[in-house]
């Protein structure tokens, strides 16, 4: 075959390709989605527009809702090899609301986000806690420049973790101010790795090793500001070092 017939080729397989993925995506997206059964645990209301771009009033997954979705087909992210999509969700003003922007793609290098930003109210986080807590108080604020996914959580992860006007309710509300964490990732493994620049004086590595096995080593050396009760809480863990820290390991 001639090298003419097969360029021929190569353009009638590259426009039927365009074809498909344009006809695809313009699709009602709601039509699309009947095709499938959807996981109990999944619900969505008043679904609109395509696969190109479209939203969702509200959706839901066991007990995480998430509002106000709205999503955009990214083309120029084929010559990359990605499919991607850049994501919103929720209102970034109300504090109390899960909220957050994302680009999210699928290609040959697996599931990726870049340029996240995930918002949630901190009382969302204490049911994870592995030990009892009191209520909490503030946003924790995640900014992932770059996440990929590998067994059991990740492959490659850049970003930061804080938790804003963090707060505790130890007889009474105590404010702990900014804790602020690195996040990366090593051995498939994520880390979140505190300086002790905060008013707890934390200071460790907080590693998720799977998503139901959580460890923590490190010190605490709380500000002098704090009241009593937080110091001598924090001195139940044992004898303050020759720094003052209070060696804590989880």
């Amino acid at each position: 075959m001639t090298t003419k017939g097969m360029s021929i080729k190569k353009l009638i397989a590259l426009f039927i390709t365009v074809f498909l993925l344009i006809t695809v995506f313009t699709v009602p997206v709601g039509l699309i989605v009947k095709q499938f059964n959807l996981p109990k645990n999944v619900s969505y209301d008043s679904l609109q527009g395509t696969l190109w771009q479209g939203s969702i009033k509200a959706a839901q997954y066991k007990k995480t809702v998430l509002t106000q979705v709205q999503w955009q087909w990214l083309p120029w992210q084929l010559f990359k090899g990605k499919v991607a999509f850049k994501l919103r969700w929720g209102n970034a003003r109300v504090s109390q609301q899960l909220s957050g922007t994302a680009v999210a793609s699928v290609g040959f290098s697996g599931y990726q986000l870049n340029d996240t930003t995930v918002r949630l109210p901190a009382s969302a986080v204490k049911p994870l806690l592995p030990f009892p807590m009191g209520d909490l108080y503030g946003r924790v604020i995640a900014d992932i420049n770059s996440y990929s996914f590998g067994e059991p959580l990740c492959s490659e992860l850049n970003g930061e973790l804080v938790w804003t006007k963090a707060g505790v309710d130890i007889n009474g509300v105590i404010d702990f101010g900014v804790i602020s964490s690195a996040l990366s990732c090593d051995n498939n493994q994520v880390l979140a790795t505190f300086d002790g620049q905060n008013s707890l004086g934390l200071q460790g590595l907080a590693k998720l090793e799977s998503q139901t096995s959580f460890s923590f080593d490190g010190f605490l050396k709380p500000d002098a500001s704090l009241p009593a009760v937080v110091h001598q809480g924090i001195g139940m863990f044992g004898k303050a070092d020759s720094q003052g820290r209070f060696k804590i390991s989880l």
